[in-house]
């Protein structure tokens, strides 16, 4: 089934949609049209009527402008398909702690993997709507395609490390459509790690040239998987984190300065090992 890619921006206190320059993901591109490669993307924007939609969703209390995003973001899963369940990821078990206790304050319903019986009750128990899944837990053979939706909660430099996550759910057997959300605050580092991301994906897609018979929605689709594969396969999925309980992912140099600084700087090779500027 299809994987729908969209991306949620906030922004300080505020909420504040911002119109990407991303496009739609490949395989949206209609049957036997021409796709430019060249401005390919990963993730679109969701719309601003879902938006505000979410952003006008009310809690009672708050623990950050994340946090409660995700928990509007919930709830308004629960009104607008009711039954349908969430996989949770982020690098960080702390974040994820925090995100339980407003969960339990906001009467959503979760579990995960340090919890008996937690894949069980997230398969069987309809009062279960989400699955928190750590990138440090052994999430090998998991199998969570009962849920329909991916929330990433952050960006991460090692695409690999959101690929398996998605994995978990979108994969053989999977009959519905599957929506990742990623999350990422606006006007911080988050942007910039996002943004060397996608470039580094996109410029695996992009490694030969392309023919105008090579620009089919399924040719493109097919190359964006072959471009995951490469991603997953590049390096063990146990050297990309910090043997810290709760550290994060480890990340090059290279992309530290260019997530701190200028990112143009340090951004994956191009077609034909050119840089990009």
């Amino acid at each position: 089934m299809a994987l729908k890619l969209r991306i949620l921006y906030s922004l300080g206190s505020r909420y504040k949609p911002r119109e990407l320059i991303l496009e739609e993901e490949r395989h949206e591109v209609g049957r036997g049209e021409v796709a430019d490669l060249s401005s390919a993307s990963i993730y679109s924007d969701i719309s601003n009527s879902t938006f505000n939609q979410i952003k006008n969703i009310d809690l009672e209390g708050s623990f950050g402008t994340k946090i409660d995003t995700i928990a509007r973001h919930l709830l308004w899963i629960r009104k607008r398909d009711p039954g349908a369940k969430a996989v949770i990821f982020s690098q960080y078990r702390d974040f994820l702690a925090v995100l339980g206790k407003a969960f339990r304050q906001f009467s959503i319903g979760f579990t995960s993997m340090g919890r008996k019986g937690g894949v069980d009750k997230f398969k069987n128990d309809p009062s279960i709507e989400c699955f928190l899944l750590d990138a440090k837990t052994n999430s090998s053979g998991l199998n969570l395609i009962n849920a329909t939706h991916v929330f990433l909660c952050e960006p991460l430099i090692n695409t690999a490390l959101e690929l398996q996550a998605i994995a978990r759910v979108h994969r053989i057997g999977q009959h519905q459509p599957t929506t990742v959300w990623m999350y990422l605050v606006d006007g911080t580092v988050e942007k910039s790690v996002y943004e060397i991301s996608v470039s580094r994906r996109i410029s695996h897609i992009g490694e030969r040239p392309i023919g105008a018979s090579d620009r089919s929605a399924d040719v493109l689709e097919r190359r964006i998987d072959a471009a995951n594969s490469f991603e997953l396969e590049q390096t063990p999925l146990a050297k990309l984190l910090a043997k810290e309980p709760n550290g994060g992912e480890m990340v090059q140099k290279e992309d530290l300065w260019g997530c701190l600084f200028n990112h143009s700087k340090y951004l994956a090779p191009g077609p034909n090992n050119m840089p990009r500027v």
